[in-house]
């Protein structure tokens, strides 16, 4: 259930980075969400829309992009990803490698007004 305090987090990150605009209503708010942030995307949509939203969120929008979990292996330099998260195996090569490129993070990335 932290994707509550997400959410709100999500909302006071933006409204911190739009404090010297006047007079702006935001419309969008786009995120990225890695497959091992550990936070549910339905979850987080869900709570994201019960917040009480103020006039700057009256109707505002959270897009979700999903990112997939991609790995760097040191044997072969190659970036690669990754469709089952149990196993980081380079699909080059065939190595093990434990050197997560993307997949953790939940960044938000755009912000329409």
């Amino acid at each position: 259930m932290h994707e509550l305090s997400i959410a709100q987090s999500i909302l006071d990150t933006v409204r911190t980075n739009l404090r010297d605009k006047k007079t702006v209503i935001v419309k969008k708010i786009h995120i990225s969400l890695g497959v091992l942030s550990g936070v549910e995307k339905e979850s987080l949509q869900f709570n994201f829309d019960l917040i009480p939203k103020d006039k700057l969120f009256k109707n505002v929008k959270l897009l979700i992009k999903e990112n997939v979990l991609e790995v760097y292996c040191p044997k072969c330099k190659q970036k690669t990803k990754i469709k089952n998260s149990f196993v980081l195996k380079c699909a080059h090569c065939g190595n093990l490698t434990s050197d997560i490129v993307k997949g953790r993070e939940l960044t938000v990335d755009k912000i329409e007004i």
